[in-house]
């Protein structure tokens, strides 16, 4: 029987005012499949994704690393404007720190191409690539904080937003992916400090 695999991603799910600026952003994106929102496709900053065998498993391992972790600073300080914008996030200390800890201790599968992995078991080429590369191409030093805006060209003066953004870094979240590997359904959440 072959393992039922779910796609995954450990996010920060930002504060209310930086995910209204995301959210605002997204839909100026032209020709996107998809807006950024509060249920569904929610902004975040990922910090791992792979495939889940066991969620439960999973979130045990994600609590435990959380264990003892502050909230912390993060700043917004650019958007990317033209095809696949995103804001750009500061690559702090403290979100490199807990990245590397989230990639060492949380056991996802990055090795396979699985469509059925994610929602409504759809996803195009590049985001089964991205996923299974994650690991070598997008972590440790390559690790590149951001929000995605949008799969589609955000116009160069549609941007009308003062930077840098500062925010703190409270909430941790665990999502099942979907296409474009967006947030689409909250398996798990943690409050840093709690």
């Amino acid at each position: 029987m072959k393992e039922q695999l779910k796609a995954v991603d450990i996010v920060i799910v930002p504060p209310d005012h930086i995910q209204d600026v995301a959210i605002d952003l997204s839909k100026k994106v032209f020709g996107s499949t998809f807006v950024l929102g509060r249920t569904e496709y929610i902004p975040h900053i990922s910090l791992y994704m792979g495939y889940a065998v066991d969620v439960e498993k999973i979130g045990e391992q994600v609590a435990e690393s959380l264990k003892g972790e502050l909230p912390f600073d993060l700043v917004v300080e650019g958007i990317k404007t033209g095809a696949s914008p995103i804001m750009d996030i500061r690559k702090s200390l403290d979100l490199r720190r807990l990245h590397y800890k989230l990639f060492s201790a949380v056991r996802l599968v990055n090795d396979r191409r699985e469509p059925e992995a994610y929602m409504d078991g759809v996803a195009r080429d590049e985001t089964l690539n991205y996923i299974s590369s994650f690991r070598q191409k997008h972590a440790r030093l390559s690790f590149l904080p951001h929000i995605t805006l949008g799969a589609g060209v955000l116009p160069e003066g549609s941007v009308v937003v003062e930077l840098p953004i500062e925010f703190k870094a409270k909430t941790v979240a665990l999502f099942h992916l979907g296409n474009y590997n967006t947030c689409r359904r909250l398996l798990k959440k943690w409050e840093l400090g709690v």
